[in-house]
């Protein structure tokens, strides 16, 4: 069987890696001349995505996918314009981005049998007749955008730096609800203890606005870390109407995987890649597989547009409750989704009128 796998990026590798445990050596093209993105930054995997149930052991147990993080992440705090709040226990990891060698992406490539073709950008009309499958693991929209499709969610602008100072351990910060950041939000993910990535994703923005923000967000929030360098990115959320076509198959950000709430997609890259080489070989059909995360994509899509119409004082509202003992005894438990939780919360606050 011979596999076309467009995109080295986390799905793409994680398709190549579960094709080779099946014995099918894929032809990678990237138009990069490396996998990953030539920055460094750290993300997080939140266990609330998973109903408080381990991501890396889920990660493991279902995918075949064994990644090291940075730490574990104990507490995450909360900020809106006037509201905090803390939520404390096992709640996720943090990881790195990049060329380092504890990278996600140095992690998943170990050991992959591949013929990456590195600085080759595809047209996807010729390649899907000269292989057997294409697997879709771009990162981003065009192809399926080109195929009509792809259905837009959101599109949003990233601003960030790393920074070195004196920081909270093992700790995630969430700025949202306030007028520096809109309806987008900024959050803070360690590296280490004296290293953290922050960073704003602003939707409905450009570049100009997104600095602008940023800039605004820095200063009303007191930021005065020392910063080692920035950067910046252009990432948008959408959904398909269907995640096969013909001999293509479409995983990660380009089958409408990353969350359109807080831009996460790392869990759904590694899940979805690696579904599509099960797919690939007869284990499984794709779009059964995928049907949990493509309900998940759906969810938040609906909860994305109710978040956008809160205002400062609803989101303080929501703040404020996600203190309280009852809504932490909730977010703690594995018998609650924390996402039904969230829009509870939303639609309450957006329905008070007061």
């Amino acid at each position: 069987m011979d596999v076309a796998i467009i995109g080295a990026g986390v799905a793409g590798l994680a398709c190549a890696k579960e094709l080779n445990r099946f014995g099918i050596i894929p032809t990678v093209y990237e138009k990069r001349n490396k996998m990953d993105i030539s920055y460094m930054h750290s993300m997080a995997v939140l266990n609330i995505y998973h109903n408080n149930r381990d991501a890396l052991d889920i990660l493991k147990r279902k995918y075949d996918v064994d990644i090291k993080p940075l730490g574990p992440i104990k507490c995450i705090e909360t900020y809106s314009a006037h509201k905090s709040a803390a939520i404390k226990g096992n709640l996720g990891y943090y990881f790195l981005r990049g060329e380092a060698e504890k990278s996600v992406i140095n992690q998943i490539s170990r050991g992959i049998n591949a013929k990456i073709n590195y600085n080759m950008t595809v047209d996807i009309e010729k390649i899907k007749d000269k292989f057997d499958y294409v697997v879709v693991a771009t990162g981003e929209e065009s192809i399926p955008k080109r195929l009509n499709l792809w259905e837009e969610i959101i599109a949003t602008w990233t601003r960030g730096s790393i920074v070195i100072g004196d920081l909270p351990e093992n700790t995630l910060r969430v700025w949202l609800g306030t007028p520096d950041v809109g309806s987008g939000y900024a959050c803070q993910v360690p590296i280490d203890t004296h290293k953290a990535c922050i960073f704003l994703i602003l939707p409905y923005s450009n570049k100009e606005e997104a600095e602008y923000h940023w800039e605004k967000f820095l200063f009303s929030n007191r930021i005065e870390y020392h910063i080692l360098y920035n950067f910046e990115q252009r990432l948008n959320a959408g959904l398909l109407s269907k995640h096969t076509m013909e001999n293509i198959l479409f995983v990660g950000n380009s089958g409408g995987f990353l969350d359109p709430l807080l831009g996460s997609g790392f869990f759904n890259a590694v899940a979805t890649g690696t579904l599509a080489a099960r797919a690939l070989v007869g284990k499984l059909n794709y779009e059964r597989a995928i049907m949990p995360y493509q309900k998940q994509q759906e969810y938040l899509s609906t909860l994305r547009s109710a978040y956008d119409k809160l205002q400062y004082k609803d989101l303080d509202k929501i703040v404020a409750a996600m203190g309280t003992y009852p809504v932490k005894n909730l977010i703690y438990s594995q018998h609650m989704d924390e996402f039904k939780l969230l829009s509870l919360l939303v639609r309450l606050f957006d329905d008070s009128g007061d």
